[in-house]
């Protein structure tokens, strides 16, 4: 019984796995492919092989039909039944040999016999092998028709070289050479705004609303103080008192005695130095029928200015207006600290001048305090306009007394202040605003912002500006996915498939060597340049 058969009629273009799938979708047993001359499919012995293979996984058979005598060699070599469709019968090749000196010209033309059974290669056959397979070919050839062993070696060593070399060449200039080189010219679209934007330190996500687009924003504090020290260029005659503490004590009675400001008290060398203030002595306590005494720290400043009245620490000081009394007995005092400060002299003092300066120097060095501060505050996600921007001083004191290296000292306290926003934020919410204006699936080409009439309230955390540019849309276009579709697609497919991509202007195709035609199978062979 005859098996089902199908035939399929292939292309010349048409590739291998075209025809492979024809086969495994065949739902016969026996296949046959009618191959045109030229085919791509004789450009290697290789894909008749993986015919043969893949056919036999699929569990059909495979014939071969052509009037190219070159593919029916390729079939037959593969182990594929093959014959011509005009003569029914596949034409034996004929090979051209080189007689030697003295042979009949006659003997010159071999024919060379049916050669299936001996020549059946079971593995893949690569262009490597192609010149070994022939070589085996033309020894059976001789074995059977019986020719003389004495064989011209020389001129079929050419013929293999020449054989080598040209698959060589076949290989490098359609299997490792060819290159592709697609320039892609985009339509774009350019899109100008001017939007009125605000920043709140409250909000939380992107706003529209009547005055515009409101973005969260973040407001900045930075607080720094400092006391600095300045060099005093004046000088004046002054006059300065000495002071210090007396500890006064009240043996006189267990009443309290009040003693008013500026009340004298006498060193035991006769120095008079005044109450700084009204002062209650507590009464004195009476324990087992003897006094105890009470006592109380005092301030006291010298009546007099002058070195002369820092007193040395010692006791023996009495309440002068208690003279002539039983109090000026009971009340006496004590300094634990000797007193100082007493002066009169010329000395350094800071000028107007030298007041003016050191404000300077000393806002100076806040306001770099606060910036160096505000820069760890500032991340590069974060926008600062420079009018969003303040300093002041909160607080300055200067001390005008002069210490003993001749400098006075300024303490200063400043806050700086700065609105910030997140650019990207404002960005891509300007993007998605301006795509409505264009069609299609687009991406950025290019992005232009700029800012203006910006007004910032620093204490409420708010400020406003416009922002003005423009933005220029073109195709989306995904390169490495568009590089996979087009491996191995002609030129004319290739220039269709370019012309149906949406927002092409215009594109250029190069190949190399000059002879290819079709888009290289390696990607990295595939160049693709949008611009």
């Amino acid at each position: 019984m005859t098996k089902p058969e199908k035939k399929f009629f292939i292309d010349k273009q048409e590739d291998l796995d075209s025809v492979v799938d024809k086969i495994i979708k065949a739902k016969v047993q026996k296949v046959i492919i009618n191959v045109p001359r030229d085919s791509i499919l004789g450009s290697s012995i290789n894909n008749f092989a993986i015919l043969k293979r893949e056919a036999a996984t699929a569990g059909k058979e495979i014939a071969v039909e052509s009037v190219d005598d070159h593919i029916l060699e390729l079939a037959a070599i593969s182990r594929i039944k093959a014959a011509n469709p005009v003569f029914r019968k596949r034409e034996r090749p004929v090979f051209d040999i080189v007689p030697r000196a003295g042979l009949k010209k006659r003997e010159a033309a071999v024919v060379v016999p049916k050669i299936e059974e001996e020549v059946a290669p079971k593995e893949e056959v690569g262009p490597e092998k192609i010149a070994e397979k022939e070589e085996r070919i033309e020894k059976i050839k001789i074995e059977k028709e019986g020719k003389p062993k004495k064989r011209p070696y020389k001129w079929l060593i050419v013929i293999l070289i020449l054989g080598v070399l040209g698959t060589g060449v076949w290989f490098l200039g359609f299997k490792v050479l060819p290159k592709a080189d697609i320039k892609i010219e985009l339509k774009k679209s350019t899109v100008n705004f001017e939007e009125n934007i605000v920043t709140r330190k409250n909000v939380t996500g992107v706003e529209t609303g009547e005055e515009g687009m409101v973005l969260p924003g973040e407001l900045l504090i930075a607080n720094r103080n400092l006391q600095m020290n300045f060099p005093a260029h004046g000088k004046e005659e002054i006059k300065i008192k000495a002071r210090g503490k007396l500890t006064v004590y009240n043996s006189y009675s267990s009443e309290p005695q009040v003693l008013v400001e500026a009340t004298r008290f006498e060193s035991s060398g006769g120095k008079i130095f005044k109450l700084d203030k009204r002062t209650v002595i507590p009464g004195a306590k009476i324990q087992n029928g003897k006094i105890v005494p009470s006592k109380i720290d005092v301030a006291v400043t010298a009546a007099e200015p002058g070195a002369d009245y820092n007193v040395a620490a010692g006791g023996g000081w009495r309440i002068p207006g208690f003279k002539g009394s039983p109090k000026y007995e009971g009340f006496y005092a004590e300094a634990a600290e000797a007193f100082s400060g007493g002066f009169v002299g010329e000395r350094l003092v800071p000028t107007a001048d030298d007041i003016t300066q050191a404000k300077t120097k000393i806002e100076e060095a806040l306001k770099d305090a606060a910036q160096s501060q505000m820069l760890v505050l500032l991340t590069p996600r974060f926008k600062l306009l420079d009018e969003a921007v303040s300093f002041k001083i909160i607080k300055e004191e200067v001390n005008s007394k002069v210490d003993d290296n001749g400098n006075f000292s300024i303490f200063g306290e400043a806050e700086m202040r700065n609105m910030v926003f997140e650019e990207d934020v404002l960005k891509n919410a300007l993007i998605e605003k301006n795509k409505g204006a264009v069609e299609g699936n687009l991406r950025v080409l290019d992005f232009n912002l700029g800012y203006g009439d910006v007004k910032a309230d620093l204490l409420k955390g708010e400020m406003s500006f416009t922002a003005k540019g423009s933005t220029t849309f073109a195709p989306l276009i995904v390169v490495e996915d568009f590089r996979n579709q087009i491996l191995r697609m002609d030129e004319a497919r290739l220039k269709g498939t370019l012309l149906s991509l949406q927002g092409v202007d215009k594109a250029k195709i190069s190949f190399w060597p000059f002879w290819v035609h079709r888009v290289p199978q390696n990607p990295k062979r595939v160049n693709i340049s949008l611009e």
